[in-house]
C-alpha cells in the first residue's frame, strides 16, 4: 500500500478544508468537522474532561480523578453475582490520576479542540495559573507560530494543527 507523499497529503488536507467549509461544516477538533450545533457531544466532553461512567463488559470510566475499565473477559463477567458485587470488583486497569496527569490531559486534550484551552478554566480546575505551569512551553510555541493566544485562550494555529502531536507532547511532564 503506497502512502501519499507529503505534497499529496497537503493537497488532500487543503481540498478537505475547502470542501467542508464550502458546505457549512466547521472544524471543531483536530480530526472532526460538523455543522454548527451538531458537534459530537461525547468527543467534546472527553476532550474537555467531563467525567463519564461506562456500564457493562469492557466499558471505560473516568470519575473523581480515577480512570478504569470494566473487566473484558465475558466468562468472568457473566460468573459474577451482580446483586452482591462491589463496583470495584468489576474494575481492571485502574489508574489514579495525579494532578500532573490531569494537567497534562487538560492541555493535550483541550488543544485538540479548535477553541483551545482557557487559562481561567485551568485556574479554576487546578488552583494554579496556566503561565506558572506551562508559560515557557506556551511562549515557545507562540513564538514558533504553532499556538496563538486570544483573551486568555490558547489554541493551535493552522500550522500547529498540522504538527499537533509534536506540540502536544511538549505539555507532558
Amino acid at each position: 500500500l503506497m502512502m501519499p507523499s507529503e505534497e499529496e497529503q497537503a493537497a488532500i488536507d487543503l481540498f478537505t478544508k475547502e470542501y467542508l467549509a464550502g458546505h457549512n461544516y466547521h472544524r471543531y477538533e483536530i480530526s472532526n468537522w460538523a455543522m454548527e450545533g451538531h458537534e459530537c457531544r461525547h468527543n467534546k466532553g472527553y476532550w474537555t474532561g467531563v467525567p463519564y461512567l461506562g456500564f457493562g463488559l469492557g466499558a471505560s470510566s473516568c470519575f473523581n480523578g480515577v480512570r478504569w475499565k470494566n473487566i473484558s473477559d465475558y466468562g468472568r463477567y457473566m460468573s459474577l453475582n451482580m446483586h452482591a458485587i462491589r463496583p470495584e470488583e468489576l474494575r481492571e486497569e485502574v489508574q489514579v490520576l495525579t494532578e500532573e496527569a490531569r494537567m497534562e490531559e487538560f492541555m493535550y486534550l483541550g488543544l485538540r479542540m479548535t477553541e483551545g484551552v482557557s487559562a481561567a478554566d485551568f485556574l479554576e480546575r487546578f488552583g494554579r495559573h496556566l503561565d506558572s505551569v506551562y508559560g515557557k512551553v506556551l511562549d515557545r510555541n507562540i513564538i514558533n507560530g504553532l499556538i496563538e493566544s486570544d483573551g486568555g485562550r490558547y489554541r493551535l494555529t493552522e500550522r500547529g494543527l498540522d504538527v499537533s502531536n509534536v506540540v502536544m507532547s511538549e505539555f507532558l511532564f
